[in-house]
């Protein structure tokens, strides 16, 4: 697709290994006004801190959080930060479950239609924090939105409001891209996931 601008937003791209695969997370903000370079420097800063608060105790400690990559969004040629201050090894115990397994978070933003609602496909736990075969524990259920929540503050800190981007409507590509502000952080049930549907429905 030929590049869309999504004026005054940002995404940040949450990057990992487990064994030879690449992990990665993208959440979207949106900044209160013009951002610049240090804006964009205090974005990654805020994700870092929050993987390494309350991220890495729910990761596999097969896998390891490499760093945080910010990057502008308005501008064909935009800013990017890269933070790795709490680059490390999850910490979520037992033997480490496979790269599609995973736990969902759902984000909503009060208002209806695809578009403006997101799924947040954790990273692979350990076997410890499953209850049984496919569902999870409350306590790593619970941490997950905790981390996000974490996100969504830490980033309110510095300016920038976490939030859905949408870059279609009714299968069509927008002009531009349209940000909708998260209001919602919650999970629908303790099932495990997986983005390639090889796991148990009910979600």
């Amino acid at each position: 697709m030929p590049f869309q601008s999504v004026p005054s937003c940002a995404k940040v791209a949450i990057e990992g290994t487990l064994g030879s695969k690449q992990l990665v997370n993208v959440l979207h903000f949106k900044f209160a006004g013009t951002y610049g370079q240090s804006d964009i420097d205090a974005l990654a800063q805020a994700v870092d801190n929050s993987v390494g608060s309350d991220y890495l105790p729910i990761i596999t400690a097969g896998a390891t959080y490499n760093q945080s990559v910010a990057t502008g969004l308005e501008f064909i040629n935009d800013l990017t930060a890269t933070d790795a201050t709490n680059t490390g090894a999850g910490t979520s115990g037992g033997a480490s479950l496979p790269n599609n397994v995973s736990f969902v978070v759902t984000l909503r933003t009060g208002l209806t239609g695809r578009s403006a609602r997101g799924r947040f496909y954790c990273w692979p736990m350990g076997a410890g924090d499953l209850f049984s075969a496919n569902t999870v524990t409350v306590a790593l259920a619970n941490q997950a939105v905790v981390f996000l929540q974490t996100v969504k503050t830490n980033a309110a800190a510095v300016n920038w409001t976490m939030g859905i981007v949408s870059r279609r409507t009714l299968g069509a590509v927008r002009p531009t891209g349209v940000f909708f502000p998260i209001s919602d952080i919650a999970y629908r049930n303790l099932l495990t996931d997986s983005q390639r549907g090889r796991l148990p429905v009910g979600h």
